[in-house]
C-alpha cells in the first residue's frame, strides 16, 4: 500500500533550505513552522437538517385543501 508523505518532514526540509540560502532569514526564523490538524466537523452537525414534521396520520385535511386536489 503506497503511503503518502510525511507533511512535517516536508516543511522540515523546506525549511532547511530557505535558512540555508539566506542567512537573515535564519535570523528571522529561528525555529522551524509547526504543522498543526484541524479536527473534522462532528457527525452532529454534518448530519442535522431543518426538516419539516411529518403529518399526523389521525388528522384529516381541510376541506378547502382536499377540495384543490
Amino acid at each position: 500500500m503506497l503511503s503518502l508523505p510525511s507533511i512535517p518532514r516536508i516543511i522540515a526540509k523546506g525549511y532547511r533550505a530557505m535558512v540555508e540560502s539566506d542567512p537573515r532569514l535564519k535570523e528571522v526564523f529561528t525555529e522551524p513552522p509547526m504543522v498543526a490538524y484541524r479536527q473534522p466537523p462532528t457527525r452532529e452537525k454534518l448530519i442535522r437538517a431543518k426538516v419539516p414534521p411529518l403529518p399526523d396520520p389521525n388528522r384529516t385535511p381541510c376541506p378547502s385543501v382536499s377540495e384543490k386536489e
